[in-house]
């Protein structure tokens, strides 16, 4: 089955902006906070404002969530960020029509797909983004540095193979050394890696 990560990050966004509902939460904070280009962010941005699921926010606005959290389901993130169409998700290939199984094939699933398909659907439809905010500690209500605070690119969060219990380390990929922050916010394994600005070509 096929559905790719824009699925994932939307929830993710909407989380974001739902959690923090008194900062302004930009997409560059967002892909910090999932580990990804925001560039991916802000396109998946442009889906869920399409979908009335966001609200952008203009010059200092506030972007928001476009209706209340509990009016928000997985299902309509799905949606607004999949392709619902059944061949699409479950990846079909075009038929065959010189093969007895290859030209019958689509027809067979077809049905069963869809039945699967709506049966996925509906789960989803049982999950609000309120339930899932709910979940989060709300102690961590406040927007760690890391995700404010540093600038550049930051490419990847991992478990630091060498020190697993090391403090939080912000690691200058161009410079190659690495840095403790005091950033209660994030777990104590993420190491940060960010790419400067100023990184020399190799």
């Amino acid at each position: 089955m096929h559905v790719d990560s824009q699925f994932s990050v939307g929830i993710h966004t909407l989380l974001v902006i739902g959690f923090f509902d008194q900062d302004k939460i930009t997409s560059g904070m967002v892909a910090k906070s999932i580990g990804c280009n925001p560039v991916i962010v802000r396109n998946v941005f442009a889906k869920l404002s399409k979908a009335g699921l966001l609200r952008p926010g203009k010059g200092n606005a506030r972007t928001e969530l476009g209706r209340s959290a509990d009016e928000i389901t997985l299902r309509d993130v799905f949606e607004a960020t999949q392709d619902d169409d059944v061949d699409s998700v479950y990846n079909m290939y075009p038929e065959n029509p010189y093969c007895p199984v290859g030209s019958e094939i689509h027809s067979m699933l077809h049905s069963r797909f869809s039945s699967a398909l709506e049966s996925m659907q509906a789960d989803l439809s049982k999950t609000t983004i309120a339930d899932l905010i709910s979940e989060i500690p709300q102690e961590k209500k406040q927007i760690p540095e890391a995700l404010r605070g540093f600038r550049g690119r930051f490419t990847s969060f991992r478990r630091s193979a060498a020190v697993p219990n090391s403090p939080l380390l912000l690691q200058n990929r161009c410079c190659g050394q690495a840095h403790r922050s005091q950033d209660p916010g994030l777990p104590s394994w993420t190491v940060l890696r960010r790419r400067s600005s100023n990184t020399a070509r190799r």
